[in-house]
């Protein structure tokens, strides 16, 4: 606290104070209210205008003080806020990051799916037309009306795949296409 502002919390009647003074010192010390300050003798506010001056600093100096407390506390909402925001965003950093891998998990899954899927179909394109050649059924012969009345036309089955293993082919993508679109429906963001 300044020494205007202890003058001035004094009070106004500056004519009434109890005053001491030691025989060498140039100061003296003022009670008010059972509080005492200490200001040299000439500090002392003795007359109107230095009572009014004191008074305007103490108001002056309770203002400076309440701005000053305002400001800290302006300070310290600012610091949480920021702190709170600070631990939002890496709330959901690492919501994403967590999200991200699982996402690239699923790609590596299917990848890794649609490798082996490719491996099986190229070794059954290369590997099994041999055996299928050794178990060849007799051909079926069917007419093309379009052709000719007389013209037949004579197929050989020589189809890699049979029905059960294109039907099992279907079924494992139609299943695997739906989980994957159910999957990615279910993160869109809803609106």
């Amino acid at each position: 606290m300044s020494r205007t502002m202890q003058l001035a919390v004094s009070g106004l009647e500056v004519s009434k104070p109890i005053q001491r003074q030691d025989k060498d010192s140039t100061s003296v010390d003022l009670q008010r209210r059972g509080t005492w300050f200490s200001a040299p003798l000439t500090a002392a506010p003795r007359t109107q205008v230095a009572q009014y001056w004191a008074a305007r600093a103490l108001v002056a100096e309770t203002l400076l003080s309440a701005r000053v407390e305002h400001h800290n506390e302006l300070t310290e909402m600012r610091l949480a806020e920021e702190e709170r925001r600070t631990r939002d965003i890496a709330t959901l950093v690492h919501t994403n990051d967590r999200r991200q891998n699982r996402l690239e998990k699923f790609v590596a899954f299917i990848v890794a799916f649609l490798v082996v899927l490719l491996g099986v179909v190229v070794y059954v394109v290369m590997v099994a037309p041999d055996r299928t050649a050794k178990h060849k059924t007799p051909s079926s012969h069917f007419t093309i009306p379009i052709l000719s009345p007389f013209t037949s036309v004579v197929e050989h089955e020589t189809g890699v795949f049979g029905t059960k293993a294109v039907t099992i082919f279907i079924l494992v993508i139609g299943v695997t296409l739906y989980a994957a679109l159910r999957r990615w429906l279910a993160r869109w963001p809803s609106r």
